[in-house]
């Protein structure tokens, strides 16, 4: 089992706190509300969202729980857009994207391989279920003018 110094090895501290930043705005909460929701001090939280140290593996655990954010995206990345933690795979949910991607794709007048109709709806799943409907807009628009 891996630590979580092992875990974060090679990666920058500022990463992570930007990482919290953004998790902590994805939910509209200052940062006392953030520390306080999560259940620790305000003045620990702004240690690790200023970079200063990496956070605790209890932190984590109270941040895969309260917001479903993915712990290794956390720390390791890539980017600074929250990750959703789906470890468990909400199957109805994978399906109606699935069917989301499929018609978008017909409306557009495109016939995907069902390896790239996988990564579409692989990228939308990874997005928290509250961000889902930007998401597909987003998509709709980028499919829309590369063809």
């Amino acid at each position: 089992m891996h630590d979580i110094a092992n875990l974060a090895e090679g990666t920058s501290h500022a990463g992570i706190g930007r990482r919290l930043e953004a998790v902590r705005h994805l939910f509209g909460l200052n940062q006392t509300a953030f520390a306080e929701r999560l259940g620790f001090p305000r003045r620990t939280y702004l240690s690790w969202e200023k970079g200063g140290i990496t956070p605790s593996a209890a932190f984590l655990e109270r941040l895969v729980e309260e917001f479903q954010v993915d712990p290794i995206w956390l720390l390791r990345g890539p980017g600074d857009r929250p990750r959703y933690n789906g470890s468990t795979i909400d199957w109805d949910r994978m399906h109606r994207l699935h069917t989301v991607v499929h018609d978008m794709m017909i409306d557009l007048k495109r016939k995907p391989t069902a390896a790239q109709t996988s990564i579409l709806v692989k990228g939308l799943y990874e997005v928290f279920p509250t961000e889902e409907v930007d998401a597909v807009r987003r998509l709709r628009e980028a499919l829309g003018t590369t063809g």
